[in-house]
């Protein structure tokens, strides 16, 4: 299989207010030959020969975001601190609700963190095609690279604001113990929970454009089914392995074991297995419409 692979920096392409990537497309950045049927191993060797460009994607992403704006990087904390101090007046304060043992502060800003990176992320990868129909219908490359590099830039948020949980818990004395060590584990789940369905989204909103109107409602629901700003000890136990099925749920309650030191995720088995099956249906999806998206978009 023919490739070419140009190496041009971010840098050396303009970013304007509608991005766009005629541009890129006449360079013949990450050209490679197009085949009617691929099998798995040439794709994943396909992948890996041009993963530069899925890099390019995200620092592009990254780029516009933090482009004009007035507080830049601590949008990343901004967020996810507003959502938490909401929280703690109303289901720490006025519910009650049960935190697993530590302050309701370090527990919702935990699952907040962890949460706003799965948003975006998810947001950004369903959005990933439609917003390149230059780049889609000019030239041919793996497709996957789009979804694959919009989830990547949220992981900076996500770093930056660790890094403010760190004095939470100086504040608390709540210090990590070895299960800290876990946490790119648990950081590689939120990942997953992200990808999958903006993976599968990506591919359908190509042909159905009212996908975005769905995604905030979605995103909605899925927030609501989350242990983000409550503990996921109130689920009964009889509920709790139809609760895990939503593999967000293993995720932050993961990410709080091994910052905060809360239970280990029961079920979380069914986590895996219904996140890995998601995935692969995504992956399915998303290869049965590719030949599709360049007529289509």
């Amino acid at each position: 299989m023919k490739q070419t692979v140009a190496s041009h920096s971010v840098d050396d392409i303009e970013i304007g207010p509608a991005v766009d990537l005629t541009s890129i497309a006449d360079n013949n950045l990450w050209v490679t030959n197009s085949s009617a049927k691929r099998r798995w191993p040439s794709r994943l060797r396909e992948l890996a020969a041009t993963k530069e460009l899925a890099f390019f994607f995200a620092a592009r992403d990254l780029k516009l975001r933090y482009r004009q704006t007035f507080f830049g990087v601590a949008w990343a904390v901004i967020q996810p601190v507003a959502q938490a101090v909401i929280a703690l007046f109303i289901f720490g304060r006025l519910l009650n609700a049960p935190s697993d043992g530590v302050a309701y502060i370090l527990f919702a800003y935990t699952g907040f963190v962890g949460w706003t990176y799965i948003q975006r992320s998810f947001t950004a990868a369903s959005d990933s095609l439609v917003a390149n129909p230059d780049l889609l219908a000019k030239i041919f490359f793996p497709r996957l690279h789009a979804p694959l590099g919009s989830v990547l830039p949220a992981l900076v948020d996500l770093a930056v604001g660790m890094v403010l949980l760190v004095p939470l818990l100086a504040y608390y004395d709540q210090w990590p113990s070895w299960r800290v060590l876990t946490t790119p584990l648990w950081a590689l789940a939120l990942v997953l929970c992200a990808l999958a369905p903006g993976v599968l989204l990506a591919a359908v909103n190509i042909n159905y454009r009212d996908v975005k109107h769905m995604i905030p409602f979605a995103s909605q629901l899925w927030f609501y089914l989350t242990p983000i700003a409550y503990s996921s000890t109130i689920v009964p136990e009889t509920w709790l392995p139809l609760y895990r099925l939503n593999p967000a749920t293993t995720a932050l309650d993961g990410l709080r074991w091994a910052l905060l030191g809360t239970p280990f995720p029961s079920y979380s088995w069914i986590s895996a297995l219904s996140g890995l099956a998601l995935l692969a249906l995504a992956l399915t999806t998303f290869v049965r419409l590719e030949k599709s998206f360049a007529d289509v978009i």
